[in-house]
């Protein structure tokens, strides 16, 4: 489960990098070796990946707060999880 949330995690931030620039990054660690997850290489790819992973972004931030990993639900947080996702208007 942690590899999972991990994945999660850091295809996330990714995301929110390319969304949110100005945002103050936070600090992870490197992605586990075996992760593939690849980032969006514009604002319209990382909109639409939390626009579809949203639901499984939401019960990951939950899994990892029920878990032994409340860090990752700190990091992968319902917040920007939610306003990345919301349409803009």
């Amino acid at each position: 489960m942690h590899r999972l949330l991990d994945h999660y995690l850091h295809s996330a931030h990714a995301a929110d990098r390319m969304l949110a620039p100005h945002r103050n990054p936070i600090a992870l660690g490197p992605p586990h070796p075996a992760d593939t997850a690849k980032e969006p290489t514009d604002g319209g790819q990382a909109l639409m990946w939390f626009t579809t992973k949203h639901a499984v972004l939401l019960a990951a931030v939950e899994q990892a707060a029920g878990t032994a990993a409340p860090c990752l639900a700190t990091r992968l947080d319902a917040d920007r999880v939610s306003s990345a996702s919301r349409p803009r208007a």
